[in-house]
């Protein structure tokens, strides 16, 4: 069978280097195992996790792209590699997805990869997986997708191992062995997650105050107003 991973690059700031990027590489790498994959980047500009891959990268890409043409160039890779099933990883990939599968009469899934619950505008799909049981109670819960398949899947598809490595590395650059606790966060540092990353700021702030001896320690890329008190 022959699979079209689709995921999007559609922001400026978005560099794709985000989980959901990584969540595809590794589901993909597995179904390579028995199946013909192809991993398609539409947007504006290469996805720098998806470059480390070893699986074929296909990137639709361009600020003066018109859509036609980008439907045009998409439209002729599915034929050419007699593609079977589209799989989207994001919703703006989907767009894409679901217009080629409905000429083409070509199943397709969308996936939802974590995160809150949709509390405006999601796309209705046939065929829907998600990360979260929290996830997996609202879509199975919603009118909208009461004819819908749902699939409740783990996104990690490979065994987790800890990098003893670079967690000495870590405590040894910081000096970390002071601390009696390391609170350890592993995100993208900006304003998609600020919420959770403040209220994480907070829960040191209190163990702090409670006496506890603590540190904080965020791995991650960018660091664009995370430090920003709301008023």
């Amino acid at each position: 069978m022959k699979i079209a991973f689709f995921i999007s690059t559609v922001r400026k700031e978005n560099n794709g280097i985000g989980g959901h990027y990584f969540s595809l590489i590794n589901i993909a790498n597995e179904i390579s195992k028995k199946h013909e994959v192809y991993i398609i980047n539409i947007g504006i500009k290469e996805s720098l996790a998806l470059k480390h891959s070893e699986l074929p990268i296909i990137n639709i890409i361009g600020n003066s792209l018109l859509p036609f043409f980008r439907f045009k160039k998409l439209k002729k890779i599915i034929a050419e590699k007699k593609i079977e099933i589209l799989h989207a990883f994001d919703i703006q990939s989907f767009f894409w997805a679901r217009i080629l599968a409905n000429q083409l009469k070509i199943p397709i899934i969308l996936n939802k990869c974590g995160g809150p619950n949709p509390e405006n505008y999601y796309p209705y799909t046939k065929n829907l997986i998600v990360f979260s049981k929290e996830n997996y109670d609202f879509f199975t819960s919603n009118e909208k997708y009461a004819n819908s398949n749902i699939s409740l899947i783990p996104n990690r598809v490979i065994p987790f191992q800890t990098d003893r490595f670079r967690m000495e590395s870590l405590k040894n650059k910081y000096n970390l062995y002071r601390y009696e606790f390391i609170l350890l966060r592993i995100t993208r540092l900006g304003s998609y997650y600020q919420e959770c990353n403040i209220q994480l700021i907070n829960l040191f702030k209190r163990l702090k105050a409670d006496g506890i001896n603590v540190c904080l320690l965020f791995v991650g890329t960018g660091l664009a107003n995370l430090f920003e008190t709301k008023s």
